[in-house]
């Protein structure tokens, strides 16, 4: 019986993390009509389709709802470090040089699809942040991590 909650609460997870996400992105940008749609890259195609919603299901697995209930120093901390970071994405996505931007029509504002993936990005940020902070030493989470940041790089290429 609980292998069978934890199945579901893990897929249900992965599930939730591709709507949210590409799913989400994809129709945007195709309701929108920006200027690309997504996925317009590698990191989009597999980082954001496959690694992300992994990342998500193993962090659910790991426990990490309890850790949003109860623990205040790793949600502070949390807090703290995803303003910080989503302050510096946002800056950097919104003046970014590159020409197939789908969140984007011109540089220096976002479009829909820019504003509704920028709170993406903070929420997932703060997940990644509160789940890496309570399970340092959890392998299989820092692997799916690994896997997103290596896609960004060689998508870059």
């Amino acid at each position: 019986m609980l292998y069978n909650c934890l199945s579901m609460n893990i897929i249900s997870t992965i599930i939730f993390t591709l709507l949210i996400g590409p799913v989400a992105f994809w129709v945007i940008t195709r309701v929108t009509k920006t200027n690309a749609q997504f996925p317009v890259s590698t990191t989009g195609a597999i980082g954001d389709t496959v690694f992300l919603p992994l990342f998500n299901g193993l962090a659910v697995y790991s426990g990490i709802l309890t850790v949003l209930l109860f623990d205040d120093s790793i949600l502070t901390i949390s807090v703290i470090s995803t303003i910080i970071f989503s302050t510096v994405y946002l800056i950097y996505r919104k003046n970014s040089s590159v020409d197939n931007n789908w969140m984007r029509n011109k540089k220096g504002s976002f479009n829909i699809a820019g504003w509704y993936h920028f709170a993406y990005v903070v929420v997932q940020l703060f997940f990644i942040f509160v789940t890496l902070l309570h399970f340092p030493t959890l392998i299989w989470l820092w692997l799916t991590l690994l896997g997103y940041v290596v896609v960004v790089i060689f998508a870059r290429r």
